[in-house]
């Protein structure tokens, strides 16, 4: 439960200020508390450490995935631009496609290792069937990838 609660803050925390200095500082802060309240805990509720790493890769996730929402919805304020050359507007959409990339492979990855700590442990750690559950609509973004890259290349052929 600490670190379903960890994974909810974390979030919050680091998608309300998305890619800042102040950001990264207090996700750290937040993650850095809770390793020190579980090192601190009776055994019974502590959670081992691999399962931490988990639950801090499912957290960086969502928080990943949800300052990529926020991001799309509202935009940063920019200046206005006078008319652009062609190849200036053809950066633009390379950049926004670089952006939409790099977001989707860091939630791919991190759903990834995360998922992946859990199935090797579901077995010896209850834990794990939750962490799982946590990273569905992770894996749920690995499965429309995979589905959309085989698509893509039965079409073209």
């Amino acid at each position: 439960m600490l670190w379903t609660i960890h994974v909810a803050m974390f979030s919050v925390i680091f998608s309300a200020l998305p890619a800042s200095p102040l950001a990264c500082a207090s996700a750290s802060g937040v993650a850095i508390g809770f390793v020190v309240v579980d090192a601190f805990s009776s055994r019974t509720f502590r959670t081992p450490g691999i399962l931490g790493v988990s639950f801090f890769a499912a957290g960086l996730a969502y928080a990943v995935a949800t300052a990529f929402i926020v991001l799309v919805n509202f935009p940063p304020p920019a200046a206005p631009k006078p008319p652009l050359p062609f190849w200036s507007v053809a950066s633009s959409i390379a950049d926004a496609i670089a952006l939409v990339f790099l977001y989707t492979i860091t939630v791919v990855a991190c759903t990834l290792v995360s998922s992946s700590i859990a199935l090797l442990t579901i077995r010896k750690k209850r834990q794990s069937k939750w962490l799982l559950l946590l990273n569905a609509p992770g894996v749920l973004l690995c499965v429309w990838i995979c589905v959309a890259i085989v698509y893509a290349n039965l079409v073209e052929e």
